[in-house]
């Protein structure tokens, strides 16, 4: 009986999904440009929320919830590299949509080959950003959907059948409406991951410990550890890194070129920061007030599931269905956009580029739909088996991409950054990475940052450095005069 409340309820939110899905996320046509960036027409208060349900993705309510139930306050840096994050995207997002509405881009790797005329860098960069470093995300996503429906059935669904449902779903309304569908959903998911998940969060803490301020009063008493950083230098290392490495993911260009207008990209730029903040302060303190209670602290499985375990507490299967939500949205609207993105660099900038004439747009769009089915079927064969290992792998995999933010970040900042620049701090960065992942114990000797700060650092030094000693291209100069001119007029 409470596994078909819960249920049922999560059913009552999907069929709203896709009647939100019918009536306003279908393609107005079938051409390219509606297909992956909406007809370049979002307005600022769709964009936000869009932004802020692909920035929190689902194991910020499980992985990295119980990483908080046993470690504390670290996981504060959350919140902290968010927020340079967004800082980033102030300053960047502007001058990515000019170039964006001037050239038609459409994603990362079409803003790599016009701001640096590299066919081998552009390959490297797409290929790494959208495949090699991304894939085991997706796969622990969908590995999430089917953690949460085992725990919202009470244990009678198994994970392959969760993981299938959400595959089939997320693939279907990819495939319908492409970027559109995508950011209606994605919408409806950040209101439910940002604005809604802040008054529940405040009433379990409220009904759990009397309020957040007694709850830490305890936490204090039981374990004052738990609201102490043992590790500043690392966790100044993993809050720039991530940091670092947050803008660098495909999806992320592709929501900006979203945008009606570069004023509604800054808009968005200022309003999601508080409410980054007050959603991680808040996410953060649940978890650490998790600590105080046996069924939270049983293993490392039942922290994980804290987040559902407390909310099931405070409201049984009602508000265990809720929590669920919460987290399915969340992994949803990160998941999505990844898949119709990756969809559109395969067919686009892969199979398009390859193929001597090239392909039509609606062919484009037609290959894109059939890799993401195709590559959705892929990521649910491989998340039903053992993924004990992807975790470090795709932990592994930021700091990896954490390494590129000069060649594809800096370069929207500083007009003097090159090709030679690129090649030279990708090599040097994963090259200082690679080492310190291989030899960890050497990472002493560079303060304790981690594999990713440091490796991001080299590269951006030797980017700086190959940047000032060669010639100022022209080519790259007219870009940067083509946002000024644009500002203009």
């Amino acid at each position: 009986m409470k596994a078909f409340a819960s249920i049922f309820i999560v059913l009552i939110y999907f069929v709203l999904l896709a009647l939100a899905v019918m009536r306003w996320g279908k393609s107005k046509n079938t051409s390219l440009e509606e297909f992956v960036v909406s007809g370049r027409d979002t307005p600022w208060w769709l964009m936000l929320f869009t932004v802020l349900g692909t920035w929190f993705v689902g194991s910020t309510y499980t992985a990295f919830f119980g990483w908080a139930v046993f470690e504390g306050a670290i996981v504060y840096y959350l919140g902290i590299y968010s927020i340079m994050g967004l800082v980033v995207y102030y300053f960047i997002a502007p001058k990515v949509w000019v170039w964006g509405k001037v050239h038609k881009l459409y994603n990362l790797p079409d803003y790599i080959l016009l701001r640096y005329n590299d066919k081998g860098l552009y390959f490297i960069i797409m290929l790494a950003v959208a495949f090699l470093l991304s894939w085991p995300w997706q796969v622990l996503a969908l590995k999430t959907f089917g953690y949460v429906v085992l725990k919202l059935s009470y244990d009678t669904i198994p994970m392959p059948v969760g993981i299938g449902i959400f595959g089939a779903v997320i693939a279907f309304y990819c495939i319908y409406g492409g970027m559109r569908s995508v950011v209606m959903t994605d919408f409806i998911q950040g209101i439910i991951c940002t604005i809604v998940v802040l008054g529940g969060i405040y009433a379990v803490l409220q009904s759990k410990f009397g309020g957040i301020g007694p709850m830490y009063q305890q936490v204090f008493e039981f374990n004052p550890d738990l609201l102490k950083i043992s590790a500043p230098n690392y966790f100044i290392g993993i809050s720039i890194a991530s940091a670092l490495g947050a803008y660098c993911w495909p999806e992320i260009f592709n929501r900006i070129f979203l945008s009606r207008s570069a004023k509604d990209v800054k808009v968005v730029a200022k309003f999601a920061p508080v409410i980054c903040i007050l959603l991680v302060a808040l996410v953060v303190s649940m978890a650490i007030g998790g600590a105080l209670l046996p069924s939270i602290t049983a293993d490392l499985a039942s922290a994980e599931s804290g987040f559902l375990i407390m909310f099931e507490e405070f409201g049984g299967p009602i508000m265990l269905a809720f929590a669920a939500i919460v987290i399915i949205a969340a992994e949803m609207s990160s998941v999505d956009s990844q898949l119709t993105v990756m969809g559109t660099i395969f067919a686009k900038n892969i199979v398009g580029t390859l193929k001597k004439d090239g392909l039509s747009d609606k062919k484009t769009v037609s290959v894109s739909r059939w890799f993401i089915l195709i590559y959705m079927a892929l990521i649910w064969y491989l998340s039903i088996g053992d993924t004990g290992a992807l975790y470090k792998y795709a932990v592994i995999s930021y700091e990896f991409l954490a390494t590129l933010f000069p060649a594809i970040i800096i370069g929207i900042l500083w007009r003097r950054g090159n090709a030679m620049a690129s090649w030279v701090s990708i090599i040097g960065g994963w090259a200082v990475c690679s080492i310190l992942q291989l030899w960890p114990e050497l990472q002493g000797s560079f303060g304790g940052f981690g594999a990713g700060f440091t490796g991001a650092v080299t590269a951006i030094i030797i980017y700086f450095i190959v940047g000032f000693v060669s010639a100022e291209d022209t080519r790259i100069s007219d870009l940067f005069e083509e946002v000024d001119a644009f500002k203009e007029s």
